[in-house]
């Protein structure tokens, strides 16, 4: 919730809520959300933050910290 929130690429809505579910929906069925928008943010961040190369990279780091070595 907090990353689709900050690269605004969807809609939270929160547990227990039906009614903001079926708002949300309601929304983007009727044009209210730039989809397209939201779907271009979401792609920009998976090129930039979520590649396999990336996720390694960031992985490499964290064992290199748990170790106590430089990855």
């Amino acid at each position: 919730a907090t990353l689709v929130r900050r690269i605004q690429c969807g809609v939270v809505v929160p547990p227990s809520r039906p009614e903001l579910l079926t708002r949300a929906i309601r929304d983007a069925y009727e044009g209210r959300l730039d989809l397209a928008a939201m779907g271009r943010r979401a792609r920009e961040y998976a090129l930039a933050e979520a590649t396999r190369e990336i996720a390694h990279k960031r992985y490499r780091a964290v064992l290199g910290e748990v170790v106590g070595t430089k990855a």
